[in-house]
């Protein structure tokens, strides 16, 4: 198993059939094991997020005050999508910051708006968030935000038009951690539970099997082999079936 001297951030599971790590010294990825990695791309930077659309190319968010990358060849060039810039912070976890899911790009902005294009990053438009988000993740145009110390959840399902206050699953407050499956699921962290929701955060249910999304990031492949990026490294992972569909971390 290799040991990654960095800082890791980001993890995906890639259809070319790797694993890419988003680390402090730019973008790793495997050798095709899950076992071994090695860095690859973007080495001269500071990368918090990698995604890939249904076509393959890869978007990389970097922390320095820059924009959106993309590279439509595997990583080999790259290209800044200039109306897509990166600002540093403005949510827990910056490897929220940059999100692809169902058609939909979106880049989380620090002066209250979002950024979202439905054109794999060539045009984007802009939404203003209702409040200040401590974590934000989605599915397509549906758009989830915590804020206010985790005790609102608000959902979007205009890609940020219109928002309305969900019931939160637990009776204090959730932890800035969320994600969605390739299905379109919810799951949101409590302070010792995983809560699933399968009707846009309208009703929750407990996950089992899965107790905490903290400190931790999913890339589950078609075979559904995983590597997880936490606090000690990249490492493989026997996940439990019921969250074998979550795709990664968020």
């Amino acid at each position: 198993m290799t040991t990654v001297d960095a800082l890791l951030f980001d993890s995906l599971a890639s259809s070319d059939g790797y694993f890419y790590i988003a680390t402090s010294k730019g973008l790793w990825r495997d050798d095709g094991t899950g076992q071994s990695f090695a860095p690859y791309t973007l080495l001269d930077r500071r990368v918090d997020a990698i995604e890939e659309d249904e076509l393959g190319t890869l978007y990389a968010y970097c922390a320095v005050l820059s924009n959106v990358k993309r590279s439509k060849d595997r990583g080999v060039t790259w290209e800044d999508l200039t109306e897509a810039h990166t600002p540093v912070g403005a949510l827990y976890s910056e490897r929220d910051m940059l999100l692809y899911s169902d058609g939909v790009l979106t880049a989380m902005q620090d002066d209250g708006t979002i950024l979202y294009s439905a054109d794999h990053g060539d045009t984007w438009q802009s939404s203003d968030l209702p409040a200040t988000p401590l974590a934000f993740t989605h599915f397509g145009p549906t758009f989830y935000l915590l804020s206010d110390q985790g005790t609102a959840l608000r959902v979007s399902r205009d890609a940020g038009k219109t928002w309305s206050l969900a019931t939160l699953p637990v009776s204090d407050f959730l932890l800035p951690y969320m994600v969605v499956t390739p299905g379109g699921d919810l799951l949101v962290q409590g302070s010792e539970l995983a809560y699933r929701s399968q009707d846009e955060a309208v009703s929750f249910k407990r996950e089992r099997g899965l107790h905490s999304l903290v400190d931790l990031t999913l890339a589950f492949d078609a075979d559904n082999q995983a590597v997880a990026s936490g606090l000690r490294g990249p490492f493989p992972l026997s996940a439990p079936a019921a969250a074998r569909s979550i795709r990664r971390r968020r």
